[in-house]
C-alpha cells in the first residue's frame, strides 16, 4: 500500500531548498527549560527564542503560560508546546475585555518550523476569535516553512494562521480534536465561524501540502456532545497565490472556505481570494458545504477533489454576500475538473442538498457568480434512502456543466445551467482516478474506509503531482 505523504514529499524533494547548517544550535534545554510537560518553562522559553541560534527540543513537551514569540530568522524543531490552564487566568470569559492568548508566533523576517506540536490546552472557553488567538501566528514573514506541524486542543481561535506573508507553505502536519464552547458569548462582530484549522489572510503565494484537519467541533455541554456547528477546516481570504494539494478534512463544520475579508486595511481597495488551485483533496462529513468559494474568489481551479458527505453542498460558488463588493472583482472565472460529490445531505438538517451548488445572492449583484465552468464531474448519492435533491444546481444561467452525471437525485440531475451538456450515459470509469488522497502516515486504506469512490490510478496521480508542483513557484532558498 502506497503512502501519500512519502509520494509527495519525494517529487518536493527536488524543489525545495536543502537544508542549511546553522551558524550556531542550541537545546531548549541548554537555556533552563526543562521539558517534562509540567514545570512551567515560560521564562527559559522566552530566552530561547529570543536568541539567534536554531533550536532543537529534542523530543520533549514545553509548558507555556503566555505568547512566545521567536524573535529571530532561526530553525525551530522536535519539540511540543503545552499552554497551561494558567494562562486561561486573564484570557478567558467571561470577561468580554479578553483578547487570547497567540501562543508561538512569528512577525516578519523569515521562519522555520519542523516536528512542532502546539496543543492550546482543555479550557473550552478560551480564546477570543479566530483572528486574535492562535496555536501558530505567522504574520508579515517573507518566507516560511512548517513542516509537520501540528496543533490539538480546546478554545475559540485558529490552529495555524497566516496574515499579511508571502511565500508560506504548510508542508504535512495534523490539525485535529478541537472543540470550543457554544455557550460562549460572542464578540462585537458576531463572527460565525468561532473555530478554525487554518486561517490564511491578506497573503501572497502560500502552499499547503499534504495537511490532515479533523474533528473540530463546538460543545454546549461541557465536551460531552459534539455539534458541528462554527468551525472551518481551512479559511481563506483576500490571497493572491494558493495552492492546496492533497489535504484531507474531516467532521468540521464547513471544509475548505476560500471567502472572508475583502478589504485591505486602511481601505486600500477590495481585493479577495485569486488566483488558486485545489487538486487531490478530500472533505468528508462537513456540516455545511465541503469546498465553497464566494464572495470574490476568481481564476481559479478545483480538480480531482472530492466531497463525501456534506451537509448541504459538496461544492459551492456563491456570490457577494454584501454591497461593498465590486461587481467586476466578484466570484468567476473558476473550473470544478474532474471532481466528486458523493451522498450530500447525509444526516443532514438542511432543507436541501446539493452535489454541485452555484448560489447567487438577489440583493448585490445578482449576476454573480458567473463564468464557472464544472466539467468531467459527478454527483452521486449511494445512500439506502437517498437525500441529494440536485445532482448540478445553478441560480445563474450563465454558468455552465459539461460532461457530467448525477445518480440517485431526488429531483433533478442538472438544472439552471446554460446548455447544459448533461448526459445520462455513465461515465463511472473515467472517475475512478479521482483520488481525495490520505494523508500524515495514512496508508490508502483509510481513504477507501471512507466511503469515498473509486479505485486508484499511481501513474496518473504522479504525473498531476510532477505537473502541478512543477507549475507553482517554491521560493529560493533562504
Amino acid at each position: 500500500m502506497i503512502n501519500i505523504k512519502i509520494l509527495v514529499a519525494s517529487i518536493l524533494s527536488g524543489l525545495l531548498c536543502p537544508e542549511v547548517a546553522p551558524a550556531c544550535e542550541r537545546t531548549l534545554q541548554s537555556y533552563g527549560a526543562v521539558g517534562d510537560g509540567v514545570t512551567d518553562d515560560t521564562f527559559a522559553l522566552n530566552a530561547a527564542f529570543s536568541d539567534v541560534c536554531d533550536l532543537d527540543g529534542e523530543w520533549l513537551t514545553y509548558v507555556t503560560t503566555s505568547e512566545l514569540r521567536i524573535e529571530n530568522d532561526i530553525h525551530v524543531k522536535n519539540f511540543e508546546l503545552r499552554l497551561s490552564e494558567l494562562a486561561c487566568t486573564t484570557e478567558c470569559y467571561p470577561s468580554l475585555s479578553a483578547v487570547g492568548t497567540d501562543i508561538l508566533t512569528k512577525y516578519g523576517g523569515t521562519v522555520s518550523l519542523k516536528n512542532v506540536t502546539v496543543n492550546r490546552g482543555a479550557n473550552l472557553a478560551n480564546g477570543r476569535s479566530p483572528d486574535s488567538t492562535a496555536a501558530i501566528l505567522i504574520s508579515g514573514v517573507t518566507s516560511g516553512l512548517l513542516e509537520d506541524v501540528s496543533v490539538t486542543g480546546d478554545g475559540i481561535g485558529s490552529g495555524i494562521r497566516v496574515v499579511d506573508s508571502d511565500n508560506v507553505e504548510l508542508n504535512g502536519g495534523l490539525i485535529h480534536d478541537m472543540k470550543f464552547s457554544s455557550e460562549t458569548p460572542l464578540d462585537a462582530s458576531g463572527e460565525h465561524e468561532r473555530l478554525q484549522g487554518i486561517l490564511v489572510q491578506r497573503s501572497t503565494n502560500v502552499r499547503i501540502l499534504g495537511t490532515k484537519i479533523e474533528r473540530l467541533h463546538s460543545t454546549d455541554d461541557g465536551g460531552v456532545t459534539y455539534l458541528p456547528f462554527q468551525t472551518d477546516g481551512i479559511t481563506v481570504s483576500g490571497t493572491d497565490g494558493l495552492f492546496i494539494l492533497s489535504v484531507a478534512v474531516e467532521s468540521v463544520g464547513e471544509g475548505i472556505d476560500l471567502t472572508g475579508n475583502l478589504t485591505i486595511p486602511g481601505g486600500s481597495g477590495l481585493v479577495g481570494n485569486r488566483n488558486f488551485e485545489i487538486a487531490h483533496s478530500s472533505v468528508f462529513d462537513a456540516h455545511s458545504w465541503g469546498f465553497k468559494f464566494a464572495n470574490t474568489a476568481r481564476h481559479g481551479l478545483v480538480r480531482d477533489s472530492t466531497a463525501v458527505r456534506s451537509g448541504y453542498a459538496g461544492f459551492v460558488f456563491s456570490g457577494p454576500s454584501n454591497s461593498n463588493t465590486i461587481g467586476a472583482e466578484a466570484t468567476q472565472n473558476i473550473i470544478a475538473d474532474n471532481c466528486l460529490a458523493k451522498d450530500t445531505g447525509y444526516n443532514s438538517s438542511w432543507p436541501a442538498a446539493y452535489g454541485f451548488l452555484v448560489l447567487k445572492n438577489d440583493n448585490f449583484f445578482s449576476s454573480y457568480p458567473k463564468k464557472i465552468v464544472i466539467r468531467n464531474s459527478v454527483a452521486k448519492d449511494d445512500q439506502a434512502i437517498p437525500t441529494m435533491n440536485y445532482g448540478f444546481f445553478s441560480q445563474n444561467p450563465i454558468n455552465v456543466v459539461n460532461n457530467v452525471d448525477s445518480y440517485h437525485h431526488i429531483i433533478d440531475g442538472a438544472s439552471g445551467f446554460d446548455s447544459a451538456a448533461y448526459t445520462t450515459s455513465t461515465i463511472e470509469a473515467h472517475h475512478q482516478n479521482i483520488l481525495g488522497c490520505a494523508v500524515k502516515d495514512t496508508s490508502l486504506e483509510w481513504w477507501f474506509e471512507k466511503g469515498a469512490f473509486g479505485g486508484w490510478d499511481e501513474a496518473r496521480l504522479v504525473a498531476d503531482l510532477n505537473d502541478l508542483l512543477n507549475r507553482h513557484d517554491f521560493g529560493s532558498c533562504q
